[in-house]
């Protein structure tokens, strides 16, 4: 798993429809108006009011990863991305290009002097997956990149959505393109989308996690299971935890 450079996020809107689909179609994904699913409760449950609609920057390229880092913050009331359309990162990125990757989206939230640390890693799927399932176990709402899905009839697209949950059989999105609903799919169908079968990208914000104790980071390298600890000062201003960059 390592921070590189990313393909360019743009996607803007998908296709109408979805959000009467109250039945797994043949991928098993279903769309609900709660953040439940057959008796299963998003962890980090973003409720409706704090959706927002994915919109183009001054290029018209999508703003999907600011979206979904706004939808995210808002529900950690993190100060510069709680106040929805009306929060200083957003202001800011509408007047720019859209399209974002993991060193466009530091600089932004570093100039918007982002007042939380924050955690970015790109990865495979199998590298992502138990960090995603960890943060969205505390509660915290994971930004992931989506490769496809119901709303958008299955074709390819580049997108970030909001990872509400993830357990051992289960995942819950919200798609700041079909904002006010929640997509449930199998963990295996979410793990396909993540990455699209090559690398993904992933941003927690964390304001939630304890500033009393370490910030677990699990990840897996070489096919196993490596648990590492480190220790996030949450009350010093702007801390950004990352992995070693490496250039493209």
């Amino acid at each position: 798993m390592k921070t590189r450079g990313f393909a360019i996020l743009v996607l803007l809107a998908g296709f109408a429809g979805g959000a009467s689909a109250q039945q797994p179609d043949h991928r098993g994904e279903v769309i609900t108006e709660e953040p439940e699913w057959r008796g299963v409760k998003a962890s980090a449950p973003i409720p409706t009011w704090q959706h927002i609609l994915n919109e183009g920057g001054s290029d018209g390229a999508g703003l999907c990863v600011i979206a979904t880092n706004v939808i995210d913050g808002a529900y950690q009331d993190v100060e510069g991305l709680n106040a929805g359309k009306e929060s200083p990162v957003w202001l800011m990125a509408k007047k720019r290009p859209g399209g974002y990757y993991p060193s466009k989206l530091e600089a932004l939230f570093r100039e918007a002097g982002l007042e939380t640390a924050w955690f970015s890693a790109e990865g495979r799927a199998e590298e992502l997956l138990p960090v995603i399932e960890y943060y969205t176990g505390q509660g915290i709402p994971v930004g992931v990149t989506m490769n496809t899905g119901r709303f958008y009839q299955y074709q390819t697209i580049a997108h970030m959505v909001s990872c509400l949950h993830l357990d051992a059989n289960w995942a819950c999105i919200v798609d700041n393109n079909n904002p006010g609903y929640y997509h449930w799919m199998p963990r295996e169908e979410f793990a396909r989308r993540l990455t699209g079968g090559r690398v993904g990208w992933i941003v927690a914000l964390l304001k939630l996690a304890t500033s009393e104790t370490a910030v677990l980071l699990v990840y897996v390298a070489a096919g196993a299971l490596v648990a590492a600890a480190a220790l996030l000062a949450l009350s010093t201003l702007g801390a950004f935890l990352l992995f070693p960059r490496r250039p493209l």
